[in-house]
């Protein structure tokens, strides 16, 4: 969901016609006065708040879609290396330099992480 936000020039406008207002006004018009500024001010400090955490959640989803497949890619290797095909050859048997282990580590790291099947 995306909102539109005045521009910062807007703001600057709408506080310079309140900047500018006669300070002999009656005391209610500059009640507001006071707290329109104060408040412009406020949501000018919440904006830039804003645009850093969204610059950040940027980041993360960026770093988070590395990650994804960066595991991805690890999960395939050790599916490959647990699946017990893998690990002879036709007429010849069990390939050579093959652990001893015959895949049993990565089908248990699989396991553990929910990924066996």
């Amino acid at each position: 969901m995306t909102h539109e936000y005045m521009k910062s020039e807007e703001v600057a406008a709408i506080r310079e016609f309140y900047q500018t207002l006669p300070l002999d006004l009656d005391s209610s018009v500059l009640a507001v006065r006071r707290d329109f500024l104060r408040l412009i001010g406020d949501w000018q400090v919440l904006m830039e708040e804003n645009r850093r955490l969204q610059s950040e959640l940027e980041e993360y989803t960026k770093a988070n879609w590395e990650a994804q497949g960066r595991e991805k890619k690890l999960v395939e290797a050790l599916r490959w290396y647990a699946d017990q095909h893998n690990y002879s050859i036709p007429h010849l048997g069990c390939a050579p330099g093959v652990m001893s282990d015959r895949g049993q580590r990565a089908q248990d790291t699989l396991k553990e992480l929910g990924l066996d099947g």
